[in-house]
């Protein structure tokens, strides 16, 4: 098992919202892909495990919330089903909640689901591509679908929409979540009408035929409703992690929903100044705007007073088209001896909360800050990724992003390695608005890379049977340099 989990760090995180940790199964299996994402983003495995809890609770609360606004609790809920699982990243919280006799769970990895059977002691059953090949052994009160149906090509998504409807309860629920257009890459073209299908993901082994990326408009999602006779279907926007959308649908009648939590907003970074520590931010209410109520911090588990709001982010304006988030900026400045007084390993790590409060809402942002790097360089002052593959005219196509924490992007140069071989350097300034959204980071736009190679090139240098490729992006600016590595395999782009 992941070892991260036992940090004081993501202990001291548990406890800030469970009612009894101590019950709470905090086992990742290390093959987990949502957890190695989250790593790899972070570049920190307690940041990572941190990242993939928060995510996880974020599962669980929209769950919750749209579960009770239909007229359940999940002490009456006969079965509950979690289709394509993974590891169990929301699971977990359920059995907070639920009898694991209670709820079934199923992926198409199956070592995923013998985990979740083992450990967590819940049904599980194996999923497949083919709709048709899955086994199911009931119908359900509820089947919640995360982040699934974000991945699937077009014919997949209405396959997969039939099946599941097919098998709830009278009355029962399944609630999936789904790209909305407004998240599509910068560079991507738009597909047809309503949905666009891109041959990219995170993940580590299934084919991107089968596996990639898809955006959907709320128009095509309700037609295709109207196509498979679904009897209601209900939206919420931006309402899972508050990135991706959500569609309730019902054999019965469901009510108007609000979302779980109304507000949006991040966690920056820090800063220091003759001994301050600032660490700062932005915080808004998706119906009135900013500034919020109050944001009271924590740090690393401690009380340590509320931001100073109203700080005027016309970045934040410009981002989201809305001029009453302009006093949505906040920021909280700490003695630097008070800062270290709290460090819970020797890694200097630190776990802002910034808990928000607004209109009778709360909700908890959570990011993890290294604040030595205030103080020394760090061993890797890097932050990327190798993103996705793709095939086009025999030629293939790496990319991905990299940007330096202190100067923002583009870097200097990024050579590429394969399989231990140089093969030139990458194209650097790609646009990604979707890492400078997430990390709040406008000078993260042009961090965006790619290397082109022919195919011939690349199948001279397989070394394994899987036709496995170790692509190494070799970054460098201001003097230092780090690698950042990932597996491919090629065989799923020959000869398609």
């Amino acid at each position: 098992m992941v070892e991260s989990t036992k940090n004081p760090l993501v202990r001291t995180y548990l406890n800030s919202f469970l009612s009894n940790s101590d019950s709470f199964l905090d086992h990742i299996h290390p093959a987990d892909e949502m957890y190695l994402f989250h790593k790899d983003l972070s570049g920190d495995g307690v940041a990572g495990c941190i990242e993939y809890f928060a995510t996880g609770k974020d599962y669980y609360f929209t769950i919750k919330n749209i579960v009770n606004q239909c007229g359940y609790s999940f002490d009456k809920i006969g079965s509950f089903l979690d289709f394509a699982s993974g590891y169990g990243r929301a699971t977990r919280f359920l059995l907070q909640e639920m009898d694991a006799k209670k709820i079934w769970v199923s992926d198409i990895y199956k070592g995923a689901i013998d985990f979740q059977r083992d450990y967590f002691g819940v049904n599980g059953f194996y999923s497949f591509a083919e709709p048709s090949e899955v086994d199911f052994p009931r119908k359900f009160d509820v089947i919640f679908s995360g982040s699934l149906f974000s991945h699937l090509p077009e014919d997949r998504f209405e396959q997969w929409l039939e099946t599941l409807y097919a098998h709830l309860e009278n009355n029962g629920i399944l609630i999936f979540s789904t790209h909305g257009e407004s998240l599509l890459p910068p560079d991507a073209k738009r597909q047809g009408k309503g949905f666009t299908y891109l041959r990219q993901s995170e993940s580590l082994s299934l084919p991107i035929d089968e596996y990639g990326s898809s955006f959907v408009s709320r128009k095509w999602v309700e037609d295709l409703a109207v196509k498979l006779k679904i009897n209601d279907l209900i939206f919420v926007e931006s309402e899972l992690c508050r990135h991706q959308d959500v569609y309730v649908v019902s054999q019965g009648s469901l009510p108007l929903m609000e979302r779980s939590s109304p507000l949006a907003g991040h966690v920056d970074g820090l800063s220091m100044q003759d001994g301050i520590i600032t660490i700062s931010g932005w915080m808004a209410d998706l119906v009135s705007g900013a500034p919020v109520e109050k944001i009271s911090m924590r740090l690393n588990g401690i009380p340590c007073g509320n931001a100073e709001l109203r700080g005027e982010r016309t970045d934040v304006c410009d981002r989201f088209g809305r001029d009453d988030y302009f006093l949505s900026g906040w920021q909280l400045g700490l003695d630097e001896a008070f800062a270290e007084k709290c460090i819970l390993d020797n890694e200097g790590r630190l776990l802002v909360e910034a808990i928000v409060k607004n209109r009778e809402h709360q909700y908890v942002f959570v990011k993890v800050l290294f604040w030595k790097e205030i103080l020394l360089e760090r061993s890797n002052p890097f932050i990327g990724y190798v993103d996705c593959w793709g095939m086009q005219d025999g030629a293939i196509t790496i990319s991905g992003w990299m940007a330096d924490l202190v100067t923002g992007a583009p870097v200097e140069q990024i050579s590429i390695h394969l399989n231990g071989i140089p093969c030139g350097n990458a194209k650097l300034s790609g646009e990604r608005k979707d890492v400078r959204d997430h990390f709040g980071r406008d000078d993260y736009f042009l961090s965006g890379w790619q290397c082109i190679l022919d195919e011939a090139f690349a199948g001279k240098y397989i070394l394994g049977a899987e036709d496995r490729l170790q692509v190494e992006a070799v970054v460098k600016n201001r003097e230092r340099q780090y690698v950042f590595a990932k597996v491919l395999f090629l065989k799923e782009l020959i000869g398609k």
